[in-house]
């Protein structure tokens, strides 16, 4: 498991980090920490633009492996492209990480057993009833 401290080599990252860390409580684990990461990512990157150092290590902090679970858990989440700067990070993010970060994989032996979606292969009405849309069976 991916330890929960991050450890900038700029004090003013840190506390910023510290602060956005704080501030997702609601969340737990990975997730929390891309959310900092992210928070403080945006912050310095519209203070200072995109290649300054800051930037490029908050960036280097998200690729670690470690990380990639929640940083996959971040973007696959619901609205997580609402926004142009929010898309172009999970696309930036995703070039360097060489995997499309708001993709769901199934590793090969799994297949999803439940749910509201048809699985390929699988008879659509043993997941939702072609009833049920009003069509005759």
């Amino acid at each position: 498991m991916y330890s929960l401290m991050m450890n900038f080599t700029d004090a003013q990252l840190q506390q910023c980090y510290e602060r956005n860390f704080a501030e997702a409580a609601e969340l737990s684990g990975e997730v929390r920490q891309v959310r900092a990461l992210i928070g403080v990512h945006d912050l310095f990157q519209m203070l200072e633009g995109p290649h300054s150092s800051r930037v490029h290590e908050t960036i280097e902090q998200l690729l670690v492996p470690g990380l990639r679970p929640g940083l996959r858990c971040w973007y696959q989440r619901s609205g997580a492209d609402k926004d142009i700067s929010a898309r172009a990070l999970r696309d930036h993010l995703s070039q360097l990480a060489g995997e499309r970060l708001e993709e769901v994989v199934l590793p090969a032996d799994k297949t999803p057993t439940t749910g509201s979606f048809p699985v390929p292969g699988e008879d659509v009405r043993q997941i939702t009833r072609a009833s049920h849309w009003g069509i005759n069976e």
